[in-house]
């Protein structure tokens, strides 16, 4: 889906977390690093549980060189479950931190 679709989707019923969460996705991968973060903390505050929105936060977190606040997003994906959130951790202690946002 295009960020078009999800910005319908959140105005139709901005209740929903996912739909904050993927259009925080289609926004990174549109370079809008700053509108991803405000919309996977608007997703994490309705639903604290999605550990892929935690994953994807930190991942720009870490684009955005807040490696600090990138870990401790990571460490929450991989206690919610995201177990390649660890993966992501181990990386990024020893060079730069890989990924491509999943949504």
């Amino acid at each position: 889906m295009e960020k078009n679709d999800y910005d319908s989707a959140v105005e139709f019923s901005s209740k929903y977390a996912k739909d904050y969460s993927n259009r925080g996705s289609a926004k990174t991968k549109s370079g809008d690093y700053t509108g991803a973060i405000e919309d996977f903390n608007t997703a994490i505050k309705l639903d604290p549980k999605l550990a892929l929105t935690y994953y994807n936060r930190g991942l720009v977190k870490y684009k955005l060189g807040d490696k600090k606040g990138a870990i401790e997003d990571l460490n929450i994906a991989g206690k919610l479950g995201y177990k390649k959130a660890y993966e992501k951790i181990q990386e990024s202690k020893g060079s730069k931190v890989k990924g491509e946002i999943n949504g």
